[in-house]
């Protein structure tokens, strides 16, 4: 793979001294546009501000160095209250954290640190910072300056650091995929009409409350159908696994979930999840899409919404091992275990042998975990990780038997609102739910068939 094509893209390089043709990271700067990659470069941090337009460069290089500034650099009026060096270089050390901490939390590119300083030292500031952890991968790639004076050096280097980040290699293996299919759905919607943009808009507009959403989606539908070619290196992907449980289930439910937190969008959509004040029980909105985007939920009076009832369930409710007699001779229910003599002296004592059975019956409603599968009855669906949840369980049915739906005001569940459980999850949920109330009633099929059967 080649990971000049990779970092295709504007460098962006923040350093004091980018300009000096006689320092190291003036040659840097030199050998990245070799590669035909255009370089953007500041002499001095910039306001935090630009931060957002900085989102699609290919990488950017900061200057630690920074930090120091030697006596014979600085000059001032002896009658003038200054910052000294050693001042000058700790305001500037703030102020540089503070730009990388805010940068690496609101966009995700590389981050490179050249310095000609030690690296322990760096590695020691940044981590007091809460920006680098010894031992695990970083989005920062710290090196020193003269270590990369050719494009083979610096490429390597960055190749290496790659394999340790897959995240920032799959972005820009994905950026290269998605930036070629805008680019051609944008030629092409142009190519039918230089008015495409206005058509659309207003015939979303004509449609739906916050065609801002609509119309976004409609372009990135459409992009994503012009999407080909993804190519990804395994050599890039694959590390050693060291994740821990909780890591895991976050990073199932960012698949799955959104957390509305203090954005709570402005229009409805399908998968809304709204939670009782109970922290067990959720309504799920099921009610379609084309029906949320008309309603206008600024307005006063009644405004309903589809839902069906979800309640929490516990980790001890999920069962991923069968009943099985062990090689010990043990049978295990469960977590539970008896041996063959206990079980013999359970049939002879009344009180045990329903214990036992109820055990046994606990496990048969218990929800069964198959091959990443929940095993779902037909008047439910489950979902996990969702909304911290291990597991929460949708019923389609009241106690009685009856579908059970409900039609919740939304002025009255608006500050339940928290999150929206995402396609396609949320679309599974809907059809099974439709399939319940719309199935044809059969007749039950006699116990007595499988009774006589061999």
């Amino acid at each position: 793979m080649d990971i000049k094509e990779l970092l295709k893209g504007i460098a962006v390089i923040i350093d004091d001294e980018v300009e000096n043709p006689k320092s190291d990271i003036y040659t840097i700067k030199e050998e990245i546009k070799s590669q035909d990659i255009p370089v953007a470069t500041y002499t001095n941090i910039p306001d935090e501000g630009i931060i957002p337009s900085l989102s699609s460069s290919a990488f950017i290089v900061f200057d630690w160095d920074y930090m120091t500034f030697p006596e014979e650099e600085v000059s001032y009026d002896p009658t003038e209250t200054v910052m000294m060096p050693e001042a000058l270089g700790e305001d500037n050390k703030r102020k540089l954290i503070s730009f990388i901490r805010n940068l690496l939390s609101k966009i995700f590119v590389p981050v490179f640190i050249f310095t000609n300083q030690g690296l322990s030292e760096i590695e020691s500031s940044l981590e007091e910072e809460g920006l680098w952890s010894k031992g695990e991968s970083n989005r920062i790639f710290l090196k020193r300056k003269g270590d990369l004076l050719s494009a083979d050096e610096l490429f390597v280097e960055i190749k290496n650091w790659l394999k340790s980040m897959p995240s920032a290699y799959v972005l820009k293996e994905w950026d290269k995929v998605v930036a070629a299919a805008k680019n051609q759905l944008f030629l092409d919607m142009y190519g039918c009409s230089s008015n495409w943009v206005t058509i659309m808009w207003n015939q979303l507009k004509n449609d739906s409350i916050e065609n801002e959403y609509e119309f976004g989606e409609f372009i990135t539908t459409n992009m994503k159908n012009r999407i080909s070619g993804y190519s990804f290196n395994e050599e890039f992907l694959t590390k050693e696994q060291n994740y821990n449980k909780e890591e895991l289930i976050r990073i199932v439910e960012g698949e799955r979930y959104v957390s509305y937190g203090d954005s709570v969008p402005k229009q409805l959509y399908t998968g809304d999840l709204y939670k009782e004040d109970d922290n067990r029980t959720y309504f799920l909105c099921v009610q379609a899409q084309c029906d949320l985007a008309r309603v206008d939920t600024t307005r006063d009076g009644e405004i309903q919404m589809l839902c069906i009832k979800g309640t929490k369930q516990k980790h001890k409710t999920i069962v991923t091992d069968d009943i099985v007699l062990n090689e010990n001779g043990n049978l295990v229910i469960g977590n539970d275990k008896y041996e063959i003599k206990e079980l013999q002296d359970i049939i002879n004592d009344s009180v045990r042998l329903k214990q036992f059975n109820k055990k046994v019956k606990e496990y048969r409603n218990k929800t069964f975990y198959n091959k990443g599968e929940l095993l779902e009855k037909k008047n439910e669906a489950l979902i996990s990780c969702v909304a911290g949840e291990a597991l929460i369980k949708f019923k389609f049915n009241y106690e009685d038997g009856r579908v059970g739906f409900y039609i919740k005001n939304y002025h009255e569940y608006k500050d339940k609102r928290i999150g929206r459980i995402l396609p396609p999850h949320i679309t599974k949920i809907q059809q099974k739910f439709t399939q319940y109330i719309n199935r044809e009633g059969t007749m039950p099929i006699p116990i007595e068939i499988f009774e006589v059967m061999e």
